[in-house]
């Protein structure tokens, strides 16, 4: 399934080089749809990633789980970092002065400009994550496992206080394919910040709107990013969430019913 989308997206692209880019579109204003500019495809990039609760129920972006169809997957745990690899952190929610075995779960993650160190190992957090097998309209090769997750750090855990720190920062937030409950399908509802989907252009083509993505986020400076596929910046926080953040539009655009081809990562990069 993964090859073959990934074929099917590459002939997409390939399909789209004639035209003017999302960064010389996004200037003037054009919209998706009748009359818009046309634009290529401008970024393909992707996440992948796999997940091992301490169930021993497991998730993958390349082994998907459940039936197309099935209502999603909504896990929401506490715990403290045990473990952090390039790219793969553990939480055991077994609190360290508690009196029960290690309930460990392992998340690898991995997509263009993600930082190696995801979370900081000892820092306590609280980590949401939202899956579901999805079917994308596409015959043989249309299953795929889209994700949505957040890491928050935690001031303190079971009367413990947080050795790494002791701020509401976000450490990691990332979304692939999954539609949300919340505005623009882009972020759920125990997300501190939005991500708004902007139109940019259009191919007539192949009948793909291609987005910007604005990121924003409470006393936030500047107040808002918004970048076209491919694209990151850094944005400054202040108040609740305060720090330096990284935030990367891997992917916006849309190609058939669902079609939901967002992907976007967001990293916690220096405290102020």
């Amino acid at each position: 399934m993964s090859i073959q989308h990934d074929l099917l997206l590459g002939m997409l692209s390939l399909s789209l080089l004639a035209g003017c880019t999302a960064s010389e579109v996004i200037d003037g204003g054009a919209g998706g749809g009748g009359g818009a500019a046309e634009c290529s495809i401008p970024a393909m990039d992707r996440i992948t990633w796999s997940l091992s609760a301490a169930d021993g129920t497991t998730f993958s972006s390349e082994d998907p789980a459940g039936e197309a169809g099935d209502p999603p997957t909504q896990r929401s745990i506490e715990g403290r970092i045990v473990s952090s690899a390039p790219g793969e952190i553990t939480i055991d929610s077994c609190a360290p002065d508690a009196d029960c075995d290690q309930a460990l779960t392992t998340l690898t993650l991995a997509a263009s400009g993600l930082p190696d160190v995801l979370v900081p190992e000892g820092a306590f957090v609280r980590f949401d994550f939202q899956a579901q097998r999805e079917r994308s309209g596409y015959g043989d090769y249309d299953d795929y496992t889209a994700m949505h997750l957040t890491v928050e750090n935690l001031s303190e855990w079971r009367g413990l206080s947080n050795p790494v720190a002791t701020d509401d920062r976000v450490w990691l937030a990332a979304h692939e394919r999954f539609v949300t409950g919340g505005p623009n399908a882009l972020t759920a509802a125990f997300d501190p910040f939005t991500v708004e989907r902007l139109d940019v252009c259009f191919s007539t083509e192949a009948g793909n709107p291609v987005y910007a993505l604005r990121f924003s986020m409470a006393d936030a400076s500047p107040s808002s990013v918004t970048l076209n596929a491919g694209e990151e910046a850094s944005i400054h926080i202040t108040g609740a969430h305060a720090g330096d953040y990284t935030f990367r539009n891997l992917r916006s655009f849309e190609y058939a019913e669902p079609g939901h081809e967002f992907a976007y990562w967001l990293a916690f990069s220096e405290a102020p």
